[in-house]
């Protein structure tokens, strides 16, 4: 949804045991969701299903409380709207574990044009772009190269494509000497604003991470004037925390161009041979995939 509307969906995150955590996924079909050109037309299909792969980690074991995970789905039917002449098809095609160097190259499909694709480095703990340090599509073997881009530029020219993310988080302190997270699902985080929940005692971010920001609470010295030191939350202490960043869910997009605009979309049809090179960096091990998105008439 944010790489087709630049808006973030809905996510909110909390580690109260007695809140809820929300998480929306928006699947488009078309430019947004009044597109009367491109959508999914189920007439076209014999058996369309659709198929949800999901696995929670439930009990004194895991984050999530037991038999308390729901899933509901919702259908926007344009009841009456013209034929659509096509639809956007999202696919994982390629997946692997990334190296701390060297380049990935992957053969892309040629019967549909690309309209964007998606870079993916789950669970990484630094920022996308300096895991995947470079971005190169080559035609016919550099007959003719569409894209050749540093990742870090890529991620700006994001940022200024899309606004900068916001992200709300609650955490809660347990009274042990160890530094409590805020999670914010974002592989670039540029830290938080935190502020003190049904608490007199202040909550500072200590130090932000990929995908998180270490919290403390600041105390004051023994006599007037002295600086304040930075000690652990205490039991039970609620901290609301904003972050900001980029790369949600460790993620990075490269656009064609104008996503609204059919004309800037790549055909790769006129070469015999399309590759993505992708140039590994620093972390090593990290599940990494790549998305690709076509369009597809019918």
């Amino acid at each position: 949804m944010l790489y087709h509307t630049g808006k973030r969906p809905l996510l909110t995150v909390t580690c109260n045991k007695f809140s809820v955590n929300y998480n929306q996924v928006k699947i488009l079909f078309g430019r947004n969701e009044s597109d009367s050109e491109y959508g999914l037309d189920l007439t076209h299909f014999t058996n369309p299903q659709l198929k949800i792969t999901y696995s929670f980690t439930e009990g004194s074991t895991g984050q999530w409380a037991s038999n308390e995970q729901k899933v509901t789905i919702a259908a926007l039917v344009a009841e009456g709207a013209p034929k659509p002449i096509g639809f956007f098809m999202t696919k994982e095609i390629y997946a692997w574990s990334k190296a701390s160097s060297g380049d990935e190259t992957i053969d892309l499909p040629r019967d549909y044009p690309y309209r964007y694709i998606m870079l993916q480095t789950k669970d990484c703990t630094v920022p996308v772009y300096a895991g995947i340090s470079k971005v190169k599509i080559s035609c016919d073997y550099d007959t003719f190269v569409p894209i050749n881009e540093t990742t870090e530029d890529l991620a700006w020219e994001n940022i200024n494509r899309y606004g900068m993310i916001w992200l709300q988080s609650e955490s809660i302190g347990d009274g042990s000497d160890t530094d409590i997270k805020a999670y914010c699902q974002m592989a670039w985080n540029w830290g938080c604003d935190t502020q003190s929940w049904n608490s007199g005692q202040n909550v500072v971010a200590k130090r932000p991470y990929s995908g998180y920001t270490t919290l403390g609470r600041a105390t004051t010295g023994a006599s007037s004037g002295s600086d304040f030191t930075v000690t652990f939350l205490a039991d039970s202490q609620r901290a609301l925390c904003t972050h900001y960043g980029w790369e949600l869910f460790d993620t990075e997009v490269v656009p064609f161009g104008d996503l609204l605009s059919s004309v800037d979309w790549f055909d790769p049809k006129p070469w015999k041979s399309v590759r993505l090179i992708l140039t590994q960096a620093q972390e090593a091990d990290i599940a990494s995939s790549v998305v690709l998105q076509q369009v597809r008439p019918y």
